[in-house]
């Protein structure tokens, strides 16, 4: 008897099961930190459009030097909304990359343990099969002997 019979048939495909369990592992880190990042560009976009309503909502400087430079500031201040938007949809871009790449990582982990669960049940079968071969054998002598005893 072989080593191999004293472990489960699946068992040959554990080293498979266990790259796939890490490669999902790291594509979920990999999303958390994609939705983190994300979570945090929302925020700063949330600041930047808050500081604008409240530049708009305030008071009217009386002097045109003033004015020129609240003009000046709203007017980078959009600017910085514009480049702060695009990098929000650069990180939501990067957490819909790292979504699909964990859900490509989850799906093998899945087949893995399917083949593992499949392997394991065609050799459950194939032992159920073979144990009743031999119980059918027991009884076919059994009744051969009976029968032979019996005079027959």
């Amino acid at each position: 008897m072989t080593s191999r019979n004293h472990h489960a048939p699946g068992a040959r495909f554990f080293p498979l099961l266990r790259r796939a369990q890490a490669g999902e592992k790291d594509a979920l880190k990999n999303l958390a930190e994609a939705q983190q990042h994300s979570a945090v560009q929302l925020n700063k976009l949330n600041e930047l459009q808050n500081h604008a309503e409240r530049m708009h909502s305030g008071s009217t400087p009386q002097s045109s030097r003033t004015l020129t430079n609240r003009h000046a500031f709203i007017s980078k201040l959009s600017e910085a909304i514009l480049q702060q938007r695009k990098q929000l949809t650069q990180a939501q871009n990067a957490v819909e990359h790292a979504r699909q790449q964990w859900l490509l990582a989850n799906h093998d982990t899945r087949r893995f343990e399917r083949l593992i669960e499949k392997e394991n049940l065609r050799a459950q079968l194939h032992a159920n099969r073979r144990d009743q071969k031999e119980q059918d054998e027991i009884a076919l002598r059994r009744r051969r002997f009976v029968h032979h005893m019996a005079g027959g």
